[in-house]
């Protein structure tokens, strides 16, 4: 579940102001470019996007490598996210996670700041968030750039690595290192911002997924 989380994160990351809290701890290099960033997603009022996603963890006890292909809409903090055979939506309220080919669904509080490292709810404001950057590459029209929490025992992952496209001012690719040597990469095959996206694509109602009967309620209260 917490992978899913993730990508939330990430894409948020691609769409908010990221640019530098103060000049004297950060690469200006990386400023210049994270600031072209922000100031074209300033105006993203909504996005889709079709992206890849990966994990590897690359320990001997729990050595995977999983890749899938997914889907996600995102307007006012609310998304749906499809990923192969699960549908995530997040209404604001609280998040349902949905297997429709095996009829079971689960209804979770909404993801703690906490437990994911990234606050969901402050990520329009990432520019006032604790984050050191370098320039690590700036090549071929593409910039990659690595992102570190200023407090590393606050958060779940140590790196967040960004590979923006110079040209359209967008990042293209995330990579997310975390503690337990787990690597979640995200890859945008499409980008759309500014997408019109119904608010029926981000609300939630049990009717409207009559192949999902089996339903645990693991909210808390």
């Amino acid at each position: 579940m917490k992978y899913f989380f993730i990508l939330t994160s990430a894409l948020f990351v691609t769409t908010t102001a990221v640019h530098a809290q103060t000049p004297d701890d950060q690469d200006p290099k990386a400023k210049i470019i994270l600031d072209r960033v922000s100031k074209k997603s300033e105006n993203y009022t909504s996005l889709y996007s079709e992206f890849t996603y990966r994990i590897k963890n690359t320990s001997t006890a729990q050595k995977m490598d999983i890749v899938q292909k997914g889907k996600i809409w995102l307007k006012d903090k609310k998304y749906q996210i499809q990923l192969d055979n699960t549908v995530i939506i997040n209404n604001g309220k609280a998040m349902y996670t949905m297997s429709p080919d095996d009829g079971t669904g689960l209804i979770n509080d909404l993801p703690d700041a906490e437990e994911l490292g990234i606050d969901i709810s402050n990520l329009f404001n990432l520019h006032n968030s604790e984050f050191k950057y370098k320039l690590i590459k700036d090549e071929s029209g593409y910039a990659h750039i690595d992102m570190f929490p200023k407090d590393p025992k606050a958060a779940s992952f140590h790196t967040v690595s960004l590979k923006v496209n110079k040209e359209k001012n967008e990042v293209v690719r995330i990579v997310v290192k975390d503690r337990q040597s787990n690597v979640y990469i995200y890859r945008f095959d499409k980008f759309e911002p500014n997408r019109p996206i119904s608010d029926a694509k981000i609300r939630f109602r049990k009717s409207d997924w009559p192949q999902v009967t089996d339903w645990t309620d693991l909210r808390e209260g």
